[in-house]
């Protein structure tokens, strides 16, 4: 979860009782002891590890281009993906809403198990790296997730919000 929610105690309680690891979204040495914390004390255990590959919520109920982060975790620790498509989160909290709406329906679909190839060094699992391969299975990912979730592919990160005009958001 983004390290936001922990810097209050009205909401770390509840993400650390949900077993959220905090993410520093700034990436380099902050993003990677939080994952290095998921291989270890998630992965490492024979746990699973949810993960939101487009990084953010989208305001426009798109599905966006991931990032390549979760198929390198997936690598380096030799487990599969499974694609998890939601449907009706917009119904129970709306975009930028502080209050759910209880009683709407979310519906969850889990898609096959996806797994990159095993790498040719498993002692150095990212030993002769392919970004390009990495970027393809996350493409690939990214256009189940929007075939379960019923929504449209967009072939572009998530905007930012101070980006986002206001008809996209709508």
């Amino acid at each position: 979860a983004k390290a936001e929610y922990f810097d209050s105690w009205k909401t770390a309680w509840f993400f650390h009782a949900a077993g959220q690891i905090p993410i520093r979204r700034t990436g380099g040495s902050t993003s990677e002891r939080a994952l290095e914390t998921a291989r270890a004390d998630v992965l490492g255990k024979g746990r699973i590890l949810g993960l939101y590959p487009e990084g953010t919520r989208s305001l426009d109920r798109s599905v966006h281009k991931g990032r390549t982060g979760v198929t390198r975790l997936s690598r380096e620790c030799g487990v599969p993906v499974i694609p998890v498509g939601v449907i009706g989160t917009v119904e129970v909290q709306p975009v930028n809403s502080k209050f759910m709406r209880p009683f709407k329906t979310v519906t969850i679909r889990f898609g096959a198990p996806m797994q990159m190839d095993a790498p040719e060094n498993p002692d150095d699992p990212l030993w002769n790296h392919d970004h390009t391969e990495c970027r393809a299975f996350t493409d690939r990912l990214m256009h189940e997730i929007a075939r379960l979730s019923e929504r449209d592919y967009v072939d572009e990160y998530v905007p930012s919000r101070t980006s986002v005009a206001p008809e996209r958001a709508a």
